[in-house]
């Protein structure tokens, strides 16, 4: 633990019960450097009862991992690092989570389990796919720095309402704000902290929330957040419901990752629609005697069926020092690569007299307002 900026409240990621998903500020990172660790200690030590006792361990975080990556292929990497830029889903996680699961493979192979080791490599075959369709630019001939979704939940006149709502700080209008609230507030900004930016209803039993867009648009893919909270219970957060929609067609099964701090991702074929409401079925568990269920969603994005991804890049940036690294790029993709870097290579950023390529980007000028972590707007 460490503290920083002299924040009376510790600085260091929350973990679900299982101890293997990690929450603000580095969820993703820090379930990635839990499977990178592993894979490091048995691959100087090669102690194989080590192994076969931490195997466990690492497939839930692989596991976890998993939950994050949509069916593109495309890691959401939200909280990958707490850095002066916002990123959905980065390039640099997205090679990351290709190299642990390639780790993973390769200890499920030495802990004799090939069929473990078949479908870790099957998940990063995704990611390389994903990266290979959104990321790379073959006009550009490197790949991007990193996408975003485009939310239509957040297009200005969007509104949302629910079955109800637990009091003034779980409104409706908070699932769909843009911020997931993962976590603690490690500096004290009163963004980001766990149980804050999410709607939570009073009921346990077949809550709703529905969201009506600004315009009709065409549809085909709804993510949902379960609340993010480490001290809520399996019983506040959602397994199943359905969606249904404004057109009338049929409705749409959705089914929440087994973790706790989860999401769920439908998709269906393209709708054009005014609203869609969710309604829950199913919790993750049952509540204790006594105390009242209060599930609800911590934010929503609805996504239209064309161009459903904002593309960023400032230049070349590290995104393809990662691709290549980690395996992530095919020979043909890591030669251009190399050869537009040569290129561009005086473009890059240098520290007093050492060069330093692969610092962040070719024209971290380039950077705005707009880009800016909302998470950490003191930087």
């Amino acid at each position: 633990p460490m503290t920083m900026h002299h924040n009376p409240q510790i600085v260091v990621p929350e973990q679900v019960q299982d101890l293997t998903t990690v929450y603000y500020p580095l969820r993703s990172s820090g379930t990635l450097d839990f499977i990178l660790l592993g894979d490091q200690i048995y691959r100087y030590s090669r102690d194989r009862a080590w192994l076969q006792r931490q195997m466990p361990a690492l497939r839930r975080a692989g596991e976890a991992l998993t939950a994050w990556i949509d069916s593109e292929g495309l890691f959401f990497s939200d909280s990958y690092d707490l850095d002066q830029v916002y990123r959905e889903i980065d390039g640099v996680a997205q090679a990351s989570a290709h190299l642990a699961f390639q780790c993973l493979a390769a200890l499920e192979a030495a802990s004799g389990n090939p069929a473990g080791r078949a479908g870790w490599e099957d998940w990063a075959a995704r990611l390389r796919r994903g990266a290979a369709r959104h990321f790379w630019d073959e006009r550009r001939g490197y790949y991007l720095e990193h996408l975003a979704y485009r939310n239509l939940a957040r297009l200005p006149g969007s509104t949302a309402l629910a079955s109800s709502h637990l009091d003034g700080m779980h409104t409706p209008a908070l699932a769909h704000d843009g911020i997931l609230g993962l976590g603690i507030d490690a500096f004290g900004v009163r963004t980001g902290v766990g149980g804050r930016h999410e709607w939570a209803a009073t009921e346990g039993s077949r809550p709703w929330l529905q969201l009506r867009l600004s315009r009709p648009e065409t549809v085909s893919r709804v993510l949902l957040f379960n609340r993010t909270d480490p001290q809520l219970t399996a019983a506040d957060r959602f397994a199943e419901g359905y969606l249904e929609f404004s057109d009338g067609s049929p409705r749409v099964p959705v089914r929440f990752h087994r973790h706790g701090v989860s999401r769920a991702e439908a998709r269906f074929s393209p709708r054009r629609v005014a609203w869609i409401r969710f309604t829950g079925t199913r919790l993750q568990g049952e509540p204790a005697t006594g105390v009242p269920a209060r599930p609800g969603l911590s934010e929503v994005i609805v996504l239209p069926a064309a161009d459903p991804y904002q593309p960023f890049a400032r230049g070349m940036t590290d995104t393809n020092m990662a691709m290549v690294a980690f395996g992530g790029a095919d020979e043909r993709r890591a030669q251009r690569v190399w050869r537009e870097f040569r290129r561009r290579e005086d473009a890059f950023y240098t520290v007093g007299s050492l060069r330093a390529p692969t610092w962040i980007a070719e024209r971290a000028v380039d950077y705005g307002p707009a880009d800016l972590n909302k998470r950490a707007p003191y930087k």
